[in-house]
């Protein structure tokens, strides 16, 4: 098991947000995270990356070994984004292979030298997701991803996915968008007045 999740509860002051939350995470699987805006998705994917502490319950992880997506946070908007994606690469140690693979991928290559302030929404997410791939991680958690993305880079980002399964690793997608996700699931999760179903 990657994750472990015993009874979780997670609030903001006297709002509660999670109730009761237990679940595993396996090798080599794909979890599909459902549920309506401000349900609490995203604070599931912080308690997973240990981002954020849980106010009662017990997680077993290692989240030094998961990468987390959300959005175009990470990036530094004043830097290019070949800048950024080396930044990162060297902070992951990853093999300057990794990055190489991942340019054409997500189709980076016509804005690397441009500033991530300059960038669109889309190609932010595509240099996002790339910094997301670059650390070699037993987890990956991603936060809508398919969010702003065309259908060439949604079909980029499934193929990679399957692929990282393959290889054994795993991830959690939380999303509003159930088709494209479809193809990588092996298990939905749906949020629910905070609640877990799965």
């Amino acid at each position: 098991m990657i994750v472990k999740f015993y009874h979780v509860d997670q609030a903001y002051g006297s709002r509660v947000i999670l109730r009761g939350i237990s679940f595993e995470v396996k090798k080599g699987e794909g979890i599909i995270l459902t549920g309506a805006n401000g349900v609490g998705k995203t604070t599931l994917l912080k308690l997973l990356a240990g981002l954020i502490p849980s106010r009662s319950g017990t997680i077993e992880s290692n989240p030094h070994h998961f990468s987390f997506f959300m959005g175009e946070a990470f990036l530094y908007r004043e830097l290019t984004l070949w800048q950024n994606l080396s930044f990162f690469s060297s902070l992951y140690g990853s093999p300057s292979s990794r990055l190489l693979e991942l340019i054409p991928l997500f189709g980076l290559a016509p804005f690397l030298e441009r500033r991530v302030s300059t960038l669109s929404r889309g190609e932010k997410i595509r240099g996002a997701l790339t910094r997301t791939f670059l650390k070699e991680s037993t987890l990956y958690l991603l936060d809508e991803p398919f969010s702003g993305l065309d259908d060439s880079s949604i079909m980029a980002l499934q193929n990679h996915l399957i692929s990282l399964k393959r290889k054994g690793k795993s991830f959690m997608i939380a999303t509003h968008d159930r088709e494209p996700a479809r193809p990588l699931a092996d298990r939905w999760f749906a949020l629910k007045e905070g609640v877990l179903h799965v």
